[in-house]
């Protein structure tokens, strides 16, 4: 039941499992997967779906020192494609040329915690992705929803490839 498919194992973490919206299940973000047991996932070898079969954290693609593991630093990376939300018919369009770095903090400390430490991280993480992250997204510790506005702090590079914090409300 244990996650392996990317360069790394899970091992006891399930971040992933709380932090993030799945729509097949109906699980927003922040909420424990109904589905995640101390031993893994319940669904894991049938059940489990699409999304969570393919999605890896940026420590388990081994674009980060061991110690950024979730556990350990309290905060999940997370590299997706770029997408656009039509409001007026709710279709999702993926800009798969453009990324989105996002950073999730486990705890309400861990940015704190781990500020001395973050831009390397996210330096590393850009440098690897070779110019396709468009933007950094901090997702607040105890953001839940789905369809409201949230504030998230955004780092977007400019022209001479210096990273200019903002923050700004978006649909989510």
């Amino acid at each position: 039941m244990s996650k392996n498919h990317g360069c790394r194992s899970c091992g006891d973490c399930h971040a992933c499992c709380v932090v993030l919206p799945i729509i097949e299940l109906e699980k927003p973000r922040n909420i424990h997967c109904q589905h995640c047991t101390d031993r893994g996932c319940a669904i894991y070898d049938n059940g489990r779906p699409a999304v969570c079969k393919s999605w890896l954290c940026e420590w388990r693609n081994g674009n980060l020192p061991e110690w950024w593991h979730p556990t350990k630093s309290h905060m999940m990376f997370s590299v997706d494609p770029d997408a656009d939300l039509d409001m007026d018919t709710g279709r999702i369009t993926q800009n798969l040329d453009h990324k989105i770095l996002r950073i999730y903090p486990l705890t309400a400390t861990a940015m704190a915690e781990n500020e001395h430490r973050l831009a390397g991280a996210i330096q590393r993480i850009t440098q690897r992705y070779k110019g396709e992250i468009r933007e950094v997204l901090w997702v607040p510790y105890d953001f839940k929803g789905w369809g409201r506005l949230g504030e998230f702090y955004k780092t977007v590079p400019d022209d001479k490839g210096r990273m200019w914090e903002t923050v700004e409300s978006v649909a989510v």
